[in-house]
């Protein structure tokens, strides 16, 4: 294949694929609407129902019972951020490096735009409109977190999703790279067959108390070395969508390169803050 055959929907569609597999909240998040985008600054209906009314019946009666209409607990998603890259790849290279070169510089934009994208939702999640569920510490003091320490935070965060009636299937951890080492040396995680839940991208690290764990470098310090971010959820408590708006492989008239570019867009809304706990951490050195 030469570098002319390389169409723009062959492009988009291997950055968007490398893309959702090397986000860790494409696994762990609703992407049903991905398909629905089609522009920057649109809306993405999320439809959902509230609870339905359950009444008592009594044998016998000849009473009419009680129909309700469903209630509409509809959300909206907007898809309000954009990020693009843009390289090139010299003529200096014969046709197979550049095949090569093309591909691994799409396998790297995925991973910048995944940073892009993660950092943007771990920031929604752990702001005002963001996980509803107090797990462990606050923003301004984290928890001091030893291996001999971090059960209990799983622990507290499985019963407070369980008073909030989140389904036990799906659940995930998200937390930073130390968090999931204390978790290692506490001896808690258990390795787990869990194809069946998440899409397969980023990799599950194991399960510990019911959530399968991720590790994710944009969980990061809210001030120096303290105060990180670890959320806990199910599938359902996030809803994202990414799209690749447009992406190009072009000859430049005044240039002997090839130049690759594209545009992606996304959007990502917390859809059940009472079902998304958050713990606020400080790492904090094992006893010697």
């Amino acid at each position: 294949m030469s570098l002319n055959e390389l169409k723009p929907d062959i492009v988009s569609g291997q950055l968007l694929q490398r893309l959702n597999d090397a986000s860790v909240f494409a696994q762990v998040s609703n992407t049903d609407y991905e398909g629905e985008i089609t522009n920057f600054g649109q809306s993405v209906r999320i439809v959902e129902i509230g609870a339905v009314t359950i009444n008592s019946y009594t044998m016998g009666s000849t009473s009419d019972i009680t129909i309700e209409q469903l209630p509409d607990a509809s959300k909206t998603l907007q898809i309000n951020q954009a990020a693009y890259y843009g390289f090139t790849i010299d003529d200096a290279d014969n046709a197979q490096a550049r095949i090569k070169v093309l591909s691994d510089g799409i396998t790297e934009a995925a991973w910048g735009l995944r940073d892009n994208i993660d950092a943007y939702i771990i920031a929604q999640a752990k702001g005002t409109n963001g996980a509803g569920l107090a797990v462990s510490g606050t923003s301004a003091t984290g928890t001091n977190t030893t291996s001999t320490n971090i059960l209990v935070q799983f622990m507290e965060a499985a019963r407070k999703l369980d008073e909030n009636n989140a389904p036990a299937q799906g659940r995930w951890c998200t937390a930073p790279a130390w968090y999931v080492q204390k978790a290692a040396l506490a001896g808690i995680v258990q390795k787990t067959e869990n194809a069946s839940v998440f899409a397969g991208g980023a990799q599950s690290l194991g399960n510990v108390y019911g959530f399968e764990l991720f590790s994710t470098n944009n969980s990061v310090a809210t001030s120096g070395t303290d105060r990180y971010p670890v959320l806990f959820g199910y599938r359902g408590s996030i809803s994202m969508a990414t799209q690749v708006l447009t992406s190009e492989v072009v000859r430049p008239s005044k240039q002997f390169v090839t130049l690759a570019k594209g545009l992606a867009v996304y959007g990502m809304k917390v859809v059940r803050p009472n079902q998304l706990g958050i713990a606020w951490v400080d790492y904090t050195a094992e006893a010697t």
